[in-house]
């Protein structure tokens, strides 16, 4: 993608087992968390862990302002922005070249709309991966992909790279929903949400210990990568793009 023109390269399947979902956190999370009820689980929201306690080197719970909460096994799910597991010393701090941070609005739009604009039927969705003007080139790229009744669209880019960038990283969202391929796309939306989000990206060779004496991490926290792509190189001649599969076992969540 230049500032004014894109070159794209499409890829269409018609195999009846679908294995890509997109999913709404807005709806997903309320779903999951009365999944986690039934099963015995009690979930606690809008609750800050302040510390971990230990005794003889081993976690056995965490601290919650003055009150304390025992557990054999602490999972820490603190996501990419790791403090409190680098706070105790069980994860060391990871260097910026190998983390990204990405803003993501999601639009609103009726489902005909999107299936006029995107060539889709039925259940069908569409994901489109930009690399070059969306980060100047720089490592990183765009992003919009369609849910039931709405599109998501967003920039992610290297923290490194974006350090010496003149232009911030809400600014290129900004830039990139004007450009003439991508504009058109979003006429008639309206903004639902707008978030922020920090993504490992280092890959294997640099998982953190994974866990220790009573505690353990994962996702985000864990530098567990699911997707290297939008990868675009400085000079735009390639791209790196990484897949993976995911299964699903149990209840479905809500359609998106």
């Amino acid at each position: 993608m230049t500032g004014e023109s894109v070159t794209t390269l499409d890829h269409r399947h018609q195999a009846e087992k679908v294995c890509s979902w997109t999913v709404l956190r807005a709806r997903f999370d309320p779903w999951l968390m009365e999944q986690a009820t039934a099963a015995g689980a009690q979930c606690l929201t809008e609750i800050q862990v302040d510390s971990l306690l230990t005794d003889n080197g081993r976690v056995i719970g965490v601290k919650i302002g003055d009150d304390a909460l025992y557990a054999s096994a602490v999972v820490l799910a603190e996501g990419a922005n790791t403090l409190l597991a680098e706070h105790h010393g069980l994860i060391p701090k990871p260097a910026p070249s190998v983390m990204a941070t990405g803003v993501k609005e999601i639009i609103a739009l009726p489902r005909e709309r999107l299936e006029e604009r995107f060539g889709l039927e039925g259940d069908q969705g569409c994901a489109w991966l930009f690399a070059g003007q969306p980060t100047s080139g720089r490592v990183g790229g765009g992003f919009l992909y369609t849910n039931k009744d709405s599109l998501s669209l967003g920039v992610v880019c290297n923290l490194s790279a974006l350090a010496d960038s003149t232009r911030s990283l809400p600014q290129m969202l900004e830039d990139f929903k004007q450009h003439p391929a991508v504009r058109p796309l979003l006429k008639g939306g309206e903004v639902m949400e707008y978030s922020a989000h920090m993504i490992p990206e280092g890959g294997i060779k640099h998982l953190p210990p994974l866990s220790g004496a009573g505690w353990l991490v994962a996702g985000d926290a864990a530098r567990l990568c699911l997707h290297a792509g939008h990868m675009g190189t400085r000079d735009g001649s390639g791209r790196d793009l990484g897949t993976s599969r995911r299964r699903h076992a149990g209840p479905r969540p809500p359609a998106q």
